[in-house]
């Protein structure tokens, strides 16, 4: 039996053989994870992505693995909670940006004790000089002094994402602009942020901004702030828009792949807004431009990336004065009721009159129709507060005309209602409450709902639309016809009228589209829903009607809006 191979002296010429040997022997037969095992440090081994590869067993001791399986593949974020997972991705992208040894020391309590444990990162090159991952060791020292500080307060990170503040992004701003070098700032706002929250929770909705951060931070990794709930920043030190655009789109087709949130695949898209940091003084004007573009990206339907232009700051201005202007307009009222008639297309009486909301700011002779200053009562809430002064204005000039001697019969009056007025589930007991204390029968009046509010209507509008007609007060759908719905919306709603669209009734005059509001009028019929037909502007329409059977019209050809004064000579004359 031959005996153990003998040493080759040392003067004999090392090959390359002798180096595979030993190699083989030292790697591949795992000696080197022996070796490693035995060290007093914890060891572990990332890829360039910072996905964890490898680790002794001395840091899954520590932390708490199993085995090195429970780690492969899996980075900071998803072993770790999300301030520190944010703190260490931090710091090995400087390291790898500065392509040396970073070391650093955390203050933590282990058994009771503060101890200080020093990290060594060490970039991994390969044969070519090239960084293609990451080692790093801890071992704990002394005990701490209890007042040393931290390497980064809490103050610092974003305690939900471990991503910095909007105060540390402020301060880079600032810095940046100091130093006058290039930079821009770029925005991602999360779309879907506030309806996963709606609907899943809170708790969730966070979930869902860890998971947004995690994938930021694989391409931004120190560079990412939190802006605000549900929005994102980096500052990047170019103004290339070549590059800054395709940064953008970059995020973009990222966010086409689903995020994994507790086992759950939530499909979402960001908005991106982005400025350079030229001509800026301040970082609050920097931060002003880039919600701007993010605002623009999301108007244009989200999903897409839009740049900061002077325009938007004159559009953001021009708003800004219009809402001062509308709110000092409610406080001062300066809105009053204009009345178009419904009129019977077969006998010429006057059926009821719609109210229609109308502005004169103060100093002005002109007066502004609804479509001037409606999109903004609805953005920002006011049509609540305003809607209910319209349903009381109503019943009280109901009243002054019922009560008026030479008008012979009551007229029932029109009120349009938005969905926003929906949304408190109290409007119903609010106009209940207004009918009962001016004294106007329920019959009396008319609640009308725009169509598209009702195609996929909420609890809270079903229930009020409910209470209402049993109240006694009729239902109408406003524009029937405008849309693909409008079969099904008089079939599931509570509905006693449709009006409907005017852009229908415009296209009698072609001809072609008579057989489509005969089939409207047919269904109606059949729900037992009585039709009032918009928008008739001439004889020729007027006339089709009368012949088809359609009696209740509205529009300029039987009546313009009128002032209340006006109202009172017409019904004192034809009532």
């Amino acid at each position: 039996m031959p005996g153990p191979e003998q040493p080759r002296s040392a003067t004999t010429e090392l090959t390359a053989e002798d180096i595979e040997r030993v190699h083989t022997a030292f790697f591949a037969q795992h000696n080197m994870s022996l070796l490693l095992d035995q060290l007093p440090v914890a060891l572990w081994v990332k890829d360039a992505q910072g996905r964890y590869v490898g680790a002794n067993q001395q840091w899954l001791d520590d932390e708490a693995f199993d085995s090195v399986a429970d780690v492969a593949g899996k980075n900071d974020y998803d072993l770790f909670e999300a301030v520190r997972a944010a703190a260490s991705i931090r710091r090995d992208w400087e390291m790898l940006d500065e392509g040396r040894p970073l070391i650093t020391a955390d203050i933590v309590e282990r058994n009771g004790e503060a101890q200080t444990l020093r990290t060594t990162r060490m970039p991994i090159r390969d044969a070519d000089q090239h960084i293609v991952g990451a080692l790093g060791f801890t071992q704990a020292t002394e005990p701490a002094p209890t007042e040393a500080p931290t390497p980064e307060t809490p103050l610092e990170i974003d305690p939900i994402t471990g991503v910095g503040v909007k105060a540390a992004l402020i301060d880079r701003l600032s810095e940046l602009i100091d130093s006058e070098e290039p930079g821009s700032l770029v925005l991602f706002s999360l779309d879907d942020h506030g309806i996963v929250s709606d609907s899943l929770g809170l708790e969730f909705g966070d979930m869902l901004l860890r998971a947004a951060a995690r994938r930021l931070t694989t391409a931004f990794g120190p560079l990412l702030f939190r802006n605000r709930e549900d929005e994102f920043a980096v500052v990047l030190p170019t103004t290339d828009p070549a590059q800054l655009a395709d940064i953008g789109q970059m995020m973009l087709n990222k966010w086409r792949q689903a995020l994994v949130i507790d086992g759950n695949h939530i499909y979402g898209s960001i908005s991106v807004g982005m400025t350079s940091l030229a001509d800026r003084t301040r970082a609050s004007l920097v931060l002003q431009d880039a919600e701007l573009a993010v605002n623009e990206a999301k108007r244009s339907g989200g999903s897409q990336v839009a740049v900061y232009s002077p325009e938007q700051r004159r559009n953001a201005d021009d708003q800004l004065a219009q809402q001062m202007l509308v709110r000092r307009a409610v406080a001062d009222k300066e809105f009053n009721l204009h009345w178009q008639p419904i009129v019977s297309s077969i006998s010429g009486r006057t059926a009821g009159f719609e109210a229609l909301l109308r502005w004169r700011p103060a100093g002005g002779s002109q007066i502004l129709p609804a479509a001037e200053f409606f999109p903004f009562l609805e953005r920002s809430g006011l049509i609540v507060q305003l809607g209910q002064f319209v349903i009381e204005e109503a019943c009280r000039q109901h009243i002054a005309w019922r009560e008026h001697n030479s008008i012979k019969a009551p007229i029932p009056v029109h009120v349009n209602v938005s969905a926003r007025q929906f949304m408190s589930g109290l409007l119903a007991t609010d106009i209940i409450s207004t009918l009962e204390n001016t004294g106007v029968s329920p019959d009396m009046l008319v609640i009308e709902v725009v169509e598209s509010a009702v195609a996929d209507p909420s609890m809270e509008l079903l229930k009020d639309l409910a209470a209402l007609r049993d109240a006694g007060v009729r239902v109408a759908i406003d524009n029937f016809g405008a849309s693909h719905s409008s079969v099904s919306s008089v079939e599931n709603l509570p509905i006693d009228i449709a009006k409907v669209d005017r852009r229908l009734a415009s296209r009698i005059v072609a001809g072609n589209d008579e057989p489509i509001i005969d089939a409207l009028g047919s269904v109606l019929s059949t729900q037992g829903i009585t039709p009032i037909v918009q928008g008739v502007e001439n004889e020729l329409q007027m006339d089709w009607l009368q012949s088809r059977g359609w009696d209740l019209v509205q529009g300029y050809h039987v009546g313009a809006p009128l002032d209340p004064h006006d109202v009172t000579t017409l019904l004192t004359a034809h009532v």
